[in-house]
């Protein structure tokens, strides 16, 4: 049921894991300000990681061109490290490959120490993009990060 789907979804905190996604999404948004936050993720795993997910799809776009879902697209992170997107299984579906990187991180419930974990916030207007440039010295080398199995 939708229903017990938008339920779930909203039980759960989402991050972005790639700038291009955080765009996209910020684009069909419509035209209202907002703040980004820059999260230091290996430190909020490092407390969060047994309430973490990941996931390989945007769980919450399920209007146009909806990638097939269910509970097991949440795939526990700890898991994730030990053999990617096994755990996900959707009928008629083909398995991802292990080079699949994830398009979200989830922590079940709340993370109502978040300030800890915020490196910088930075406003975007209506139309703006957060970019490698307002990004900077908080993103790592994308070939480096934990993200790629």
């Amino acid at each position: 049921m939708p229903e017990d789907w938008f339920e779930l979804l909203n039980s759960k905190v989402f991050f972005w894991l790639d700038p291009r996604r955080l765009n996209r999404q910020r684009l069909a948004c419509g035209a209202s300000p907002q703040v980004a936050l820059v999260v230091n993720a290996s430190r909020l795993l490092m407390k969060y990681s047994g309430l973490a997910t990941v996931t390989p799809i945007n769980t919450g776009n399920a209007l146009r061109f909806a990638a097939p879902r269910n509970l097991t697209t949440f795939v526990p992170y700890q898991r994730w490290l030990i053999d990617g997107w096994a755990y996900e299984d959707i009928p008629g579906a083909r398995p991802r490959p292990g080079s699949h990187r994830p398009a979200e991180l989830t922590i079940s419930e709340a993370v109502p120490d978040i300030l800890y974990y915020v490196m910088a916030a930075v406003p975007l207007n209506p139309g703006e993009v957060l970019d490698q440039e307002r990004l900077g010295p908080f993103i790592a080398d994308r070939n480096s990060s934990h993200w790629t199995r």
